[in-house]
């Protein structure tokens, strides 16, 4: 659920003229220096949560214990990723569009072709 909420927010971003110029800032802020310190944080969550998983403390845990925390940790992974990158759901959404409507022309002028083919 949250991976869709994410996506959904990523890809609404850009339906708007004021999204679209925040998804330039976003684009600008990722030049800056500070944008790496910020990466780093965020990796270093996503890596510490890894090692903690692979601790003895973990293993130690109940099957149950161990299952919400593996929900909470995957939720966590998909937050700290839409962090890192939050326009690529957006990204996605639109090469995908833009394919589709590639393969509907390509469809349509094969159809074309094949008609003229058919009555010439």
């Amino acid at each position: 659920m949250i991976e869709r909420i994410l996506h959904r927010i990523s890809v609404e971003l850009l339906k708007t003229d004021q999204g679209q110029q925040e998804a330039q800032k976003y684009h600008m802020l990722k030049d800056h220096p500070g944008w790496k310190v910020h990466q780093a944080f965020l990796v270093a969550v996503g890596n510490n949560i890894s090692l903690y998983m692979l601790s003895r403390e973990f293993t130690e845990l109940t099957r149950d214990e161990k299952d919400a925390q593996q929900r909470a940790f995957y939720h966590t992974k998909e937050i700290i990723d839409f962090l890192m990158n939050p326009l690529e759901g957006a990204n996605k959404a639109a090469a995908f569009e833009r394919h589709n409507k590639k393969q509907m022309g390509a469809t349509k002028k094969g159809a074309t072709s094949k008609e003229e083919q058919h009555h010439g």
